[in-house]
């Protein structure tokens, strides 16, 4: 019986190209479905009703708005130089402009390096809607900063609220964070991430408070500024998720797009031969 002859191992497997839908097809979230819209609901809904409440608050001086100016003159007579120096560096990175860079670079290099690119386009849509809220809200809400004499870093003429450092750094981490770690549920991936997600949600609420507080201590916002701000970043968050969920190239039940039976190797990488299909080289055992 003659056999066929065997393919060279020598031959290089040529990698077959990824479509644009497989692009976008990144692995479905595990879990049930509607709670993560209740989830998503819960976030925007709420992060929206306390930020359009804080903006009453400080339009009628009510609540929280009556400790922006009793903060600020405490602030005032507690600063110290090396925290000075300190939370000038931080402001001056974490500034919109320093923000959208961060978020740019973050973006490009995890396309290059992903198969998927679904995650990182909704971190850059996300950074997006963040940076026209920052626009758009602070010319319509048209509030005026402390006094120029409490500036530490030279005037600022522009609107305070609200604080688009505090918006755009909550939005980013508030955003990377769900993605890297909470987005995955209860797969696999998700349970050996289980301890380190909530570190880095800590981490997450912390660089954000830094944030708010070098605001607040350098003079160039109010108390309600920098809340409201991160409360409309937790509503972007839930925008994020609940498209997230939506998706058109979701898909459910756990497994990606693609015959189910293909091991995960030969399902991650489609250069790799399928174990489960015959090889046209390999003798019929027959």
């Amino acid at each position: 019986m003659a056999y066929a002859s065997p393919v060279s191992s020598s031959a290089p497997l040529r990698r077959q190209p990824i479509s644009l839908a497989d692009r976008f097809a990144e692995p479905p979230m595990a879990g049930p479905r509607r709670t993560r819209l209740v989830v998503a609901a819960i976030l925007v809904v709420g992060g929206l009703l306390m930020f359009t409440r804080i903006w009453d608050w400080w339009t009628h001086k009510e609540d929280l708005s009556r400790w922006d100016i009793p903060l600020l003159a405490w602030l005032l007579q507690h600063r110290i130089p090396p925290l000075t120096t300190t939370l000038e560096v931080i402001t001056t990175i974490t500034a919109p402009t320093g923000m959208i860079i961060i978020s740019l670079v973050t973006v490009v290099v995890w396309l290059a390096r992903s198969r998927h690119w679904w995650r990182p386009v909704l971190l850059a849509g996300a950074m997006a809607v963040a940076v026209a809220c920052i626009v758009g809200i602070k010319s319509i809400a048209g509030r005026g900063r402390p006094p120029v004499a409490d500036m530490l870093m030279g005037a600022d003429a522009s609107y305070s609220f609200p604080s688009g450092h505090t918006l755009g750094t909550a939005t980013f981490t508030f955003v990377l964070v769900y993605l890297l770690f909470f987005r995955h549920g209860a797969t696999t991936a998700g349970r050996r991430r289980g301890a380190g997600r909530w570190v880095a949600l800590a981490g997450a609420l912390v660089a954000v408070f830094v944030v708010a507080f070098s605001r607040l201590y350098l003079g160039y916002h109010w108390l309600t500024d920098v809340t409201a701000s991160a409360l409309l970043a937790v509503a972007i968050l839930g925008v994020v998720v609940g498209i997230d969920t939506w998706r058109p190239t979701g898909r459910r039940g756990g497994e990606p797009a693609g015959d189910p039976s293909r091991s995960d190797a030969s399902r991650s990488d489609p250069s790799r031969p399928d174990p489960s299909r015959p090889d046209p080289g390999r003798p019929d055992p027959a």
